[in-house]
């Protein structure tokens, strides 16, 4: 009995490690680049399609990162101005050169404001009024700084 107990636990053990040897990771890589300069895209982000599995691209626009063993990986590369891409990716997993298309946002309009007020006194109970230099010239007392007390 002792001897079939330890060959059932040998066994076992035995198994346990062919799973452990078949769990094995391949790495995925490659380089992200602007479709019209060909320049490298530094900190692109290239990430395993619903996972956050990836990486980011480094100053020449490469990336790379391991996954367990699959027959087929869906990546999603994405750069701030550009469009996102979609790749699809079989076995064996080759070094990927892709390209980004800029993505430009056309709008009829942009408004920039600005005001040398801050935000504070803007939220405090302060009145503020506008004037222009004919006010001021106009104003009944004789000097500027009296004429703004009258406000």
């Amino acid at each position: 009995m002792d001897v079939l107990f330890r060959t059932a636990c040998f066994l076992f053990s035995l198994s346990c490690c062919s799973m452990v040897a078949t769990a094995q990771k391949v790495t995925i890589s490659g380089k992200v680049t602007d479709e019209l300069s060909k320049e490298p895209l530094i900190a692109a982000s290239v990430l395993v399609k619903g996972t956050a599995i990836g990486a980011a691209t480094d100053v020449d626009g490469v990336f790379k990162f391991e996954i367990d063993d699959t027959s087929e990986v869906t990546l999603v590369i994405t750069y701030v101005g550009y469009e996102d891409k979609e790749i699809v990716l079989k076995r064996p997993f080759q070094f990927v050169n892709t390209t980004l298309k800029n993505f430009v946002i056309q709008g009829d309009q942009v408004v920039v404001t600005g005001s040398r007020v801050s935000e504070a006194i803007i939220e405090s109970g302060t009145t503020i009024d506008k004037i222009d230099a004919k006010a001021i010239k106009t104003a009944p007392s004789g000097n500027f700084y009296a004429g703004l007390s009258v406000l």
